[in-house]
């Protein structure tokens, strides 16, 4: 494992990476989405394109700490049993990057998730859907069209809880698209934690091949 894990670093070093925040696409709402990839709990590379017979599919952003987050589980989870007879798929990306995926199976079985819970591993799945805070949710027709981006509902914010709901702005955004309709509104604002990008790595370019990169082939690899 460490040996693979050293190639795998010296190649980083030669690519660097490309995502930054002032490079982070504005996606509107309408978009069709493109193929997003993920790994799942097992360390598995897993495509959006396999969920295909969904009517409609729910992504949440999610990570072990933000405390907004913890609070909507139990939310998150009925509203999975209330819509998933009904051909809705949920899915919660998990967008920090210091979260290992041992950390995000342990929050699935503390709150009992019963929906995949996936590793965002290069910040391009909330890039490519728009996304910025956690928990920020996105509803995707058939077709994956972004029909909807924002809260879950007005109860939790940073510091405070209503002890009443008085938008139901998920569970609304669900049903319009079942229906066939478009959302009202289709995109809410959210009070959560921000996501951050993944840091790039400037390439560094005195760095070579057959100087610098093979040599540690040859030892590790």
């Amino acid at each position: 494992m460490m040996r693979g894990f050293l190639c795998l670093l010296a190649i980083s070093f030669v690519m660097g990476s490309t995502l930054t925040a002032s490079e982070r696409p504005v996606v509107p709402v309408g978009s069709v989405v493109k193929d997003l990839r993920f790994k799942d709990r097992l360390y598995l590379p897993r495509e959006l394109s396999e969920i295909d017979e969904a009517r409609a599919i729910v992504i949440v952003a999610s990570n072990t700490s933000c405390p907004i987050v913890q609070k909507y589980w139990p939310k998150l989870v009925r509203l999975h049993k209330e819509f998933a007879p009904q051909g809705v798929q949920f899915l919660a990306l998990n967008v920090l990057q210091s979260d290992s995926i041992p950390a995000i199976s342990a929050q699935a079985i503390k709150f009992d998730v019963p929906f995949p819970m996936v590793k965002d591993i290069d910040g391009m799945c909330a890039a490519n859907l728009g996304l910025t805070r956690t928990p920020e949710v996105v509803v995707l027709n058939a077709g994956r069209q972004l029909k909807y981006r924002g809260r879950i509902d007005d109860q939790h914010r940073l510091g405070a809880s209503t002890p009443t709901i008085r938008r139901e702005n998920l569970k609304d955004a669900i049903t319009a698209v079942l229906n066939g309709k478009d959302p009202d509104p289709a995109e809410t604002s959210v009070d959560g934690c921000l996501i951050t990008p993944p840091t790039a790595i400037e390439a560094n370019a005195s760095l070579t091949w057959s100087e610098h990169i093979q040599p540690l082939f040859k030892k590790h690899c």
